[in-house]
């Protein structure tokens, strides 16, 4: 990821903050008191309010993600941000749902879902932990019996949900404390609550501090944030400020010694629990220096938002919360911050939907793209990572209508190694973009006797019609609608049918059909019943008759009547894969002529291929394949790729040049230098690279 730099202003001092690796504006913070050095030695990192410079009540510490600023804040001599230390009292943003002086959501606020990380003062905080001490679980959350704010750094709450992972991973690492590990690690999409787990900590160990039933037996508990240190004593329930000392007491064994955000931890040799997203370096490098044992929060299901809305937020409307989860999915940040919509523009963000493909957390991604994915976690009670996917089906058929180009770049690249969750979930999207549009012709081989044929699927409206296991449409129903089964009822049989039969959208090469009971009653719709297995290009040739599974994975031999044997679909080969660049092609335009001159030219340095396309359409629709073609190019490993049009022939030529070192990266093992043996191999590659491009943007078989 290039570095990034935010433009910040202190008492007319202007400079520059290094926020590369940052996605909420709190972390701003740390790294601003550090620049500005003996000119803040006496303010803390959360007392800093940062603002706009256009608009000096816009408190920008109220953000969910730094992103959300404009990019003249990022460019260097643009805006500023305006840094103040103005009194807590200060009345943040009207756009700020979360007022602390409301008695409705802000006494409620949980889950750092708005944060207002100001200076809250040690004695402040004293007083509110020997309130805390007197906190009751009740209904789920954890309470104030006083209406006394939580002790809590990052944000003003009185009540918390508690989420039942927080239970589970308490008491993952009890165990493992039994077992004497010392270092343990929490991690998770942004915005689900890693920070509140603190609260929830402290209030487990309160609560046991007099039996000394639990295995982890701290005196105080050390809570690190930025550069800000507190010190919180369990035996006299009092909140400290540390400096200097901060050293000595994190090597004291009967601390624990709590992380939060992209800070490196200290040396120490107490128990450690450092809790940050899986992108922070220092929190990478805690992990592979300390072998720490680490666990992922999982993002929130509906039910959970459901019941945090009941318990702490009311007043905002259940309608509002499914509606913002069918978005957002469970990110509980995005879901009760109903003010803010980070979503349009991690969707607007051309970098972030190319991230959709970087989908490992060793790959550094933009915050933005963070909104687009989400981190999969084992259900088992382990809380393991298990892959990422794309955050909601919203997002997915959102990625396809906004950017279908770079998403098939996307999709081809995810394809090339070894199949994901994600690739298979896109997949299936963009299936069911395709065909409840219809109109399209693809290939169609029958798995039992491999006979090829073609399929035209009916033209319909591109409105998909949901039903579960109870409510399976009639035969009547079927006629120019496409159905598809609801997210609540599970059918490993199908992922949609129409009036021409039931589909299956696969990206792998085995699928075996579960369910036959009742695959057996969506059968009895057909006279002639058909199931097609959807697949990409890759697929196609290999792909083999599937084999009917129950559930519990043995192999069954019943066969629904009738059915006819399945059929494999290719889905990509024969469509017009960038359909949705071309807005104002005419009705059956024909797009390139039978006629391509290809010239090849060789050079001791380069290589580079001209291509002159005769084309028979209007000079729009030419630089509208152009600039398709120019993308593809670019992203086959091509370093320049120039192009240009001519009014008077309709002319297309697209020029791309490839450095020789670069391509003998890949054949040095046959060739150690260029020569005429190389030119002819590199000459094929070329030609077929090129019209295998071509044929793949325009759907047209190119000679």
């Amino acid at each position: 990821m290039p570095k990034r730099f935010l433009n910040v202003e202190y008492d007319t001092i202007s400079t520059e903050i290094d926020v590369t690796d940052f996605e909420d504006p709190s972390d701003v913070q740390d790294a601003i008191k550090a620049e500005y050095g003996p000119a803040m030695a006496d303010i803390d990192a959360p007392q800093l309010q940062l603002y706009t410079d256009s608009n000096k009540d816009q408190l920008i510490n109220t953000w969910a993600l730094l992103d959300s600023l404009p990019q003249e804040y990022f460019t260097q001599d643009g805006s500023c941000v305006v840094i103040d230390i103005s009194s807590p009292t200060r009345k943040p943003s009207k756009s700020a749902i979360f007022d602390a002086g409301s008695t409705s959501l802000s006494t409620a606020n949980h889950q750092d879902f708005s944060p207002k990380r100001q200076r809250t003062e040690p004695n402040v905080l004293t007083t509110q932990f020997k309130s805390f001490a007197n906190a009751q679980l009740v209904d789920e959350c954890i309470q104030s019996t006083d209406h006394v704010l939580f002790p809590y750094t990052q944000d003003k709450i009185q009540k918390l949900y508690v989420r039942e992972c927080y239970h589970d991973v308490f008491g993952l690492l009890l165990d493992q404390i039994d077992c004497g590990m010392e270092s343990f690690a929490i991690s998770g999409t942004s915005g689900i609550g890693k920070s509140l787990f603190f609260v929830y900590i402290l209030h487990r160990l309160i609560d046991d501090f007099t039996t000394k039933t639990l295995s982890l037996k701290p005196n105080r508990i050390v809570y690190q944030v930025g550069s800000s240190y507190k010190c919180f004593d369990l035996q006299h329930k009092i909140v400290t400020e540390l400096g200097l000392e901060v050293a000595n007491i994190v090597w004291k064994q009967d601390t624990l010694y709590i992380v939060d955000g992209h800070t490196t931890p200290r040396s120490s040799s107490c128990i450690v629990l450092f809790m940050s997203s899986p992108q922070s370096e220092g929190y990478k490098e805690f992990v592979k220096q300390k072998m720490a044992r680490q666990w992922y929060f999982p993002v929130w299901t509906l039910d959970e938002l459901q019941a945090c809305r009941r318990h702490c937020y009311p007043d905002v409307p259940i309608e509002t919360i499914n509606e913002r989860y069918r978005m957002y999915g469970g990110v509980a940040r995005s879901v009760f911050d109903i003010v803010s919509n980070p979503m349009e523009k991690a969707l607007a963000d051309v970098d972030a939907v190319k991230g959709v493909r970087n989908i490992g957390f060793t790959i550094k991604i933009s915050a933005n793209t963070h909104t687009l994915l989400h981190t999969i976690v084992s259900d088992d009670g382990q809380y393991k990572f298990l892959h990422v996917d794309i955050a909601s089906r919203y997002v997915g058929e959102q990625l396809w209508q906004r950017h279908s180009a770079q998403m098939i770049t996307n999709l081809q690249q995810m394809f090339d190694g070894i199949p994901t969750e994600i690739s298979r979930h896109l997949f299936e999207i963009y299936g069911h973009v395709i065909f409840c549009t219809g109109g399209q012709t693809l290939k169609c081989r029958c798995l039992e006797d491999g006979k090829a044929t073609k399929i035209t699927l009916d033209a319909l409206n591109g409105q998909r019609i949901t039903f579960g296991i109870n409510t399976i449409p009639t035969a009547a129903a079927l006629d120019g609608n496409y159905y598809e089964p609801t997210d609540d009822d599970n059918f490993p049989a199908i992922d949609s049918l129409s009036r021409q039969g039931m589909f299956q959208f696969t990206a792998v090469a085995e699928h075996p059909i579960r369910e036959v009971d009742i695959l057996t009653k969506l059968c009895n719709l057909y006279d002639e019943p058909k199931l097609y297995f959807v697949v990409p290009p890759h697929q196609f040739k290999g792909f083999k008759k599937q084999s009917f599974k129950p559930i519990d994975g043995t192999e069954q031999d019943i066969t629904p009547d009738n059915f006819e044997s399945n059929l494999a679909v290719i889905i990509g080969e024969n469509t017009n894969l960038a359909h949705q660049q071309f807005q104002t092609i005419p009705d059956d335009p024909i797009l390139i002529s039978s006629k391509t001159r290809t010239h090849i030219v060789t050079t001791n340095q380069m290589r580079s291929i001209s291509i002159t396309i005769i084309m028979d359409e209007c000079i729009k629709v030419c630089r509208q394949l152009l600039n398709i073609l120019a993308v593809l190019l670019k992203t086959s490993g091509i370093i320049q790729c120039t192009t240009y049009t001519t009014h008077e022939t309709h002319k297309l030529q697209i020029t791309a040049q490839l450095y020789v070192q670069t391509l003998l990266q890949i054949y040095v093992v046959v060739y150690s230098k260029p020569g005429k043996m190389l030119y002819f191999v590199m000459a094929a590659l070329f030609r077929d690279i090129i019209q295998g491009l071509l044929q793949w943007v325009t759907g047209f078989d190119i000679q």
